[in-house]
């Protein structure tokens, strides 16, 4: 019965050191484009899309709950990296930046991931804090697509 019960015992402390690998992993990192697309005054996605692609790539760490955004192109807020608190839904990945332009307006840019199918959307609004309202408000679509890491030396 000893014997059974070290065992036991051995094999519950090699199971805690081996679960939270599992559980939290690695960082993923992911390759994402996402492009203009307007809606009609129902909400209903038109036909056509607008154009303007923003290239993108993203850090997700689940188990520190950090992002690391790395634009590859102009943006409208002029910040091509930044280091963002993720939230991580069962379905969803959400996070966003807030930019002063100047001393009355902020760009605020809003990502949602989907875990499912690896779909992104982002809103980016153009806040005038002078006159409290919206001035501009930017809504675009696309896909991401994860990037294998090789295994790091250092």
């Amino acid at each position: 019965m000893k014997i059974i019960t070290m065992s036991l015992a051995k094999a519950f402390c090699v199971g805690l050191l081996v679960i939270p690998s599992f559980a939290w992993g690695s960082p993923v990192y992911l390759k994402c484009e996402a492009i203009t697309y307007m809606t009609d005054n129902t909400g209903d996605t038109l036909d056509f899309i607008l154009g303007s692609t923003q290239k993108f790539s993203v850090r997700l760490d689940e188990s520190s709950g950090d992002i690391t955004h790395t634009s590859h192109g102009p943006t409208l807020s002029g910040d091509t990296e930044f280091n963002a608190e993720g939230f991580f839904a069962a379905t969803t990945i959400a996070y966003q930046i807030r930019t002063r332009i100047d001393e009355w307006m902020i760009v605020v840019e809003k990502y949602v991931i989907d875990r499912s199918d690896l779909s992104v959307t982002l809103e980016v609004i153009t806040e005038a804090q002078k006159y409290d309202r919206s001035l501009e408000n930017i809504k675009k679509r696309g896909s991401c697509e994860i990037v294998k890491t090789k295994k790091n030396k250092i």
